[in-house]
């Protein structure tokens, strides 16, 4: 089941050291940590729930176990990317998934959310 945004916010703020001195795996992170308060700051916080495993940020617009629905993986990687992962099979190979930038995470996390349609009551910003 999902977590509070702030819970969310909180735990991405705790502090992180490299692992192995991979700084591009903690500005990913930080990434990650800054799409949660962009959600949770948001009105998109009204309509998607979220959770967290181990680093990645996993996103539903139900508040179902995630086993049980389709859902936005979210993840660092250790070149400094954030990946982006619909799981909605478990044939990994049919699985939607972009990797971007840090600076990219909220417009890619948008253009996730009007192709699926996850947040029609929420305006979006227009894609970049």
């Amino acid at each position: 089941m999902s977590s509070p945004w702030p819970t969310i916010v909180e735990r991405y703020r705790e502090p992180l050291t490299a692992r192995d001195g991979n700084e591009g795996f903690l500005q990913a992170c930080e990434a990650i940590g800054a799409l949660a308060e962009h959600i949770c700051t948001t009105q998109l916080g009204n309509v998607l729930f979220g959770t967290t495993s181990m680093f990645d940020l996993c996103i539903q617009p139900a508040d179902l176990p995630l086993l049980h629905a389709p859902h936005l993986r979210i993840a660092p990687l250790p070149s400094g990317l954030v990946s982006f992962r619909y799981v909605d099979t478990a044939i990994e190979a049919r699985q939607w998934s972009r990797d971007v930038a840090v600076g990219g995470v909220v417009a890619q996390l948008h253009r996730f959310l009007e192709q699926l349609g996850w947040a029609r009551a929420v305006p979006l910003p227009a894609s970049t």
